[in-house]
């Protein structure tokens, strides 16, 4: 049996905490010691604690990298430091990629044995700093006892090796139910080897065919730009009039390599994109079990497609939203697709152009690159584990009012097809704030209130002393009749969605004129059928 800790191994641990290795011999026989030492003991009591449903993983080193020096002479060469700390990682078999793990060791600084629940918050592979922000989190609101667990280096006569092990492995055993509901609240139900994000690029007709170059990334060497390609090969993204095998076979940017990396393999792939044009990111959706084609899978589906004659229709598609660039298929590496997947797989916003806003890309990335991501964006509908059992929370209006937009105009396509410009919205909108405000003073009127837990917002909402609110919903498309059509499904859902009573009092703007047929139809649906929807016209000027 290897013997147990001893205060004077803490303290040689302590003596060389964080100093640098000058590679001289008194640091190589000190770096010696403390493998044979404290390392080598917490590679035995990791080994104790091993099976039983959690795996050990020990990186055995003292020293640790830290950036590089330069002597006088002007050479360069890596700065080596001891490290102040042991420890022994224990994770359920196969949550490796989880990062979050009980961990035991030495604290040479505090010169304490150590066990504790933790994730990997620096260093080389590092859990990213959203996800160690829910950790932290999460353990200061739910689990506090989880944080440190030591003995002092002046406690360690008290103890030996059946002390130690069965005291950490006791904690193990009890805090396990934590260390699950660690990993969930923190990945949200999600695996990092299968749920990525991606960016694709901008286009204003579904994904569906190309849009042209509106909104599209001009940066340099954007494969977007007019100086490259011109579009990007998402375009056709959501494109299912030529699947084949049921299968609809498309191209990720993200994916986009050389080499087979990928190949083979099945991910959930959460989508999203920036309009260049306004600098707005927006969520587009979420393929679920999309398959990620093989060398073979790539030349195979390139064959039938051109014998189907489905690239020269996308070239022609191309030239038709005047692209600057043509379709060629090996602009695309490995070929002009590198995934596949069946139409019923993609998950779509249930927003009226199907994308919703993101006003804080910073919550999902830090890169606007094209590159696979994993997916750490913020789940708006994600309960925690210890909440699942908890009455469902009341549908409430929250005033609220969402980050202001910019004035800039940006087509926008909603399920009719028709666009509607933002910039005219938000004029529309803010007259309407302003008039509602001289018409009822008061009374609380506010912008974008939003309603909970659907996170859906409403363009605005009227609070009188009853306390009944009144529901605004603003259209700026080219006809009143289209209006009052993509108001009228929005307000219902708002008030009622999924079996509540919100508002009865429901209330179409737009910047269009009464018509005689507008009035009559808006009287049928409250005389017929007590719809208590109104118009209100906001003048332009």
């Amino acid at each position: 049996m290897t013997d147990f800790f001893t205060p004077a191994d803490l303290a040689l641990l302590h003596t060389y905490a964080n100093e640098p290795h000058d590679g001289s011999p008194g640091h190589a026989l000190a770096e010696r010691q403390l493998l044979a030492g404290v390392w080598a003991k917490t590679v035995y009591w990791a080994e104790q604690l091993a099976g039983d449903g959690f795996e050990a993983q020990v990186r055995k080193s003292a020293i640790r990298r830290a950036g590089t020096v330069t002597n006088a002479a002007g050479q360069k060469r890596m700065n080596r430091v001891f490290k102040h700390f042991t420890w022994a990682r224990l994770y359920r078999p196969g949550h490796e990629a989880f990062k979050i793990f009980f961990t035991i060791g030495v604290d040479g600084l505090r010169q304490e044995l150590v066990w504790k629940l933790d994730c990997q918050h620096d260093g080389t592979g590092a859990l990213d700093k959203r996800l160690v922000r829910r950790f932290q989190e999460f353990v200061a609101h739910q689990a506090p006892q989880v944080a440190w667990q030591a003995i002092p280096a002046a406690q360690l006569k008290r103890h030996d090796w059946d002390t130690v092990v069965q005291a950490s492995q006791q904690f193990i055993q009890v805090q396990t139910h934590v260390y699950d509901q660690a990993l969930d609240y923190v990945w949200q139900g999600r695996r990092p080897e299968e749920d990525k994000l991606a960016r694709i690029c901008w286009n204003t007709h579904d994904w569906q065919t190309p849009s042209g170059p509106e909104g599209k990334s001009q940066a340099a060497g954007s494969h977007e730009s007019d100086a490259f390609g011109g579009f990007g090969g998402e375009e056709w993204l959501f494109d299912f009039s030529r699947l084949w095998k049921g299968y609809h076979y498309a191209f990720l940017q993200p994916l986009n390599t050389d080499s087979d990396v990928y190949g083979g393999r099945v991910m959930n792939i959460r989508l999203f994109t920036r309009n260049a044009d306004t600098g707005e990111y927006f969520y587009v959706g979420r393929i679920r079990q999309a398959e990620i084609l093989t060398d073979q899978q790539v030349t195979q589906s390139r064959a039938h497609a051109d014998a189907q004659g489905w690239l020269d229709g996308m070239r022609h598609e191309l030239r038709a939203a005047g692209s600057a660039g043509t379709f060629d298929p090996k602009m695309f590496g490995r070929g002009p697709f590198n995934l596949r997947f069946k139409p019923e797989q993609v998950e779509r916003p249930a927003t009226p152009d199907g994308l919703v806003r993101i006003e804080d890309i910073s919550t999902w990335t830090d890169s606007q690159r094209y590159v696979l991501f994993d997916d750490v964006s913020p789940d708006e509908t994600y309960t925690p584990s210890w909440q699942r059992n908890a009455p469902p929370v009341a549908p409430q209006v929250v005033l609220n009012p969402r980050t202001k937009r910019g004035a800039t105009a940006r087509a926008r396509h909603v399920q009719a097809r028709s666009i509607e410009l933002r910039a005219l919205h938000e004029q529309v909108q803010s007259r309407l704030i302003k008039h509602l405000r001289q018409q009822f003073p008061g009374e609380e009127v506010v912008k974008e209130a939003l309603i909970k837990p659907f996170n859906s917002y409403i363009d605005a909402v009227r609070r009188p002393a009853s306390g009944r609110d009144v529901f605004y919903e603003v259209k700026v498309l080219p006809t009143l009749k289209a209006c009052i059509r993509e108001a009228l499904g929005q307000l219902l859902e708002y008030a009622c969605w999924p079996d509540q009573v919100l508002s009865r009092e429901w209330v179409v703007v737009s910047y269009h004129p009464a018509t005689a047929e507008s009035t009559r139809y808006l009287n049928k649906l409250r005389a017929e059928f007590n719809l208590p929807v109104e118009y209100l016209q906001i003048p332009l000027t």
